[in-house]
């Protein structure tokens, strides 16, 4: 009867993004319920005129972009002499897909200027396009990873050969429980004044695979 070797392979690759997605929101808050509403509203329109005027899903610079209902809620304080009058808030969030990281830094040096804009954060990617060419080399490499590291275990153990038992994703053998391939985006800043100087980070593909091996 063999010896079984359960080995993890894994394998990343680091490629130059090809879409970012920025993530922000309007928000304004005042004494005044309906003044606080008005000025979300006036913001989030004459932003969304912007975002729509660069839009073009096949051309760019703004691939897809989207907008959330207006939020809106209120709250009222404790001061020294009870109860101070509400205060109320209305937000309303954004997120942008741009193909130009040039027009990208340069509309967030703009916009992140604009009252009661706040950017979150900027997700890089891949268009599914790229990434369905790239994720297979990937878990052709995690699969090599699989078999030296098996063969590496047997040939210290002077075992020989190793044979394939079994082949399984991540999280199917027991006591498994790593995600396949993870997709992992930077995040930046927004800047003032100017058109923001950051530089796109590499988008990593990972991949994993469990398999069974018998030797000896």
């Amino acid at each position: 009867m063999g010896v079984t070797v359960t080995v993890r392979g894994t394998a990343e690759a680091f490629h130059r993004p090809e879409r970012a997605t920025v993530h922000f929101r309007v928000a304004f808050d005042g004494p005044q319920q309906a003044a606080v509403f008005a000025s979300t509203r006036a913001a989030a329109a004459q932003i969304a005129d912007e975002i729509s005027s660069m839009h073009s899903p096949d051309d760019g610079p703004v691939t897809w972009w989207s907008t959330d209902q207006l939020h809106s809620w209120s709250e009222r304080g404790m001061g020294k002499d009870g109860s101070l009058p509400p205060a109320h808030h209305a937000t309303i969030g954004f997120a942008v897909k741009f193909s130009d990281f040039e027009r990208l830094g340069a509309w967030l040096g703009t916009v992140g200027e604009y009252p009661g804009v706040s950017i979150e954060r900027i997700e890089w990617a891949l268009t599914r396009v790229r990434e369905a060419q790239l994720v297979p080399d990937v878990r052709w490499r995690a699969v090599a990873d699989a078999r030296q590291r098996a063969q590496t275990y047997a040939d210290a153990f002077g075992l020989g050969e190793v044979t394939v038992v079994a082949i399984a994703e991540p999280g199917l053998l027991p006591h498994a429980a790593h995600p396949e391939m993870t997709l992992m985006r930077a995040s930046v800043a927004s800047g003032s004044g100017q058109a923001l100087e950051f530089v796109p980070q590499d988008v990593r593909l990972d991949a994993s695979i469990d398999v069974v091996f018998t030797a000896g």
